[in-house]
């Protein structure tokens, strides 16, 4: 048995499902397997490691970890049976107070007063300044 690691730093993408935004949770899905060596010489199993995940800064930005799976998978195709691969899923949900405090927030406070302009009363009878529609 040969133990082979090497450290990595792994860069990939994740399709988002956005129906839910900023209340959004998602799951990516990664497969790890040797497209060169034939199962018979290269097996990939899963360690008893912790799995991290993390960007530069030390954490996941604008996103709280949940859950990490992981699962080891034989995969029959047209030519070989039963070749080995390693599958990790991440669950990851949007913090979604940074939307609210910054974006949600300021938003309804400027249409609340946009609308509170028209319950500004007249002045003297008149049609104030020229602001109002008749």
């Amino acid at each position: 048995n040969v133990f082979y690691s090497r450290p990595a730093s792994l860069k990939s993408w994740c399709r988002l499902d956005v129906a839910l935004f900023p209340f959004d949770q998602q799951e990516c899905t990664f497969r790890f397997a040797s497209w060169t060596y034939p199962p018979r010489l290269l097996l990939p199993v899963l360690s008893d490691v912790a799995v991290e995940v993390s960007d530069e800064t030390g954490g996941v930005i604008g996103y709280t970890l949940l859950n990490v799976t992981s699962s080891h998978i034989l995969r029959d195709y047209a030519t070989i049976r039963g070749w080995p691969e390693v599958m990790f899923v991440v669950s990851l949900r949007r913090q979604a107070e940074t939307y609210i405090v910054h974006v949600i927030g300021p938003m309804t406070t400027l249409v609340l007063l946009a609308n509170l302009v028209f319950w500004l009363p007249l002045r003297d009878g008149r049609l104030g300044s020229g602001e109002r529609i008749t």
